[in-house]
């Protein structure tokens, strides 16, 4: 038997939801869990509150410099994940906080 240690972190890929990305983010971190942001060329006022989010200290934040799409945005906080030690990712929605409850 292998013995293994959980690692769960939430990606969240965003592109210029900068009303909604806070709520999402607290809805995530109310249950302990480390977040990685990945800003997928937002203009400067996503790219502002993104900021202000990457300084509580369980928030990474990740930048491409233009817009690559969902799944690129997606792939790069996978990949940051998983450089992290991270042994398990979720990716959420940036304008929608979750509702469901983590037991």
């Amino acid at each position: 038997m292998v013995d293994s240690v959980f690692a769960a972190c939430v990606v969240i890929p965003v592109f210029n939801h900068e009303n909604a990305i806070a709520s999402v983010v607290d809805s995530v971190r109310v249950h302990g869990l480390p977040v990685i942001l990945v800003d997928d060329g937002s203009h400067p006022a996503c790219a502002h509150e993104l900021q202000r989010l990457a300084r509580l200290g369980d928030v990474t934040l990740l930048r491409h410099d233009f817009n690559r799409g969902k799944g690129a945005a997606v792939c790069t906080g996978l990949r940051a994940a998983r450089q992290r030690g991270f042994t398990h990712a979720v990716q959420v929605d940036s304008f929608q906080p979750l509702m469901f409850k983590i037991q």
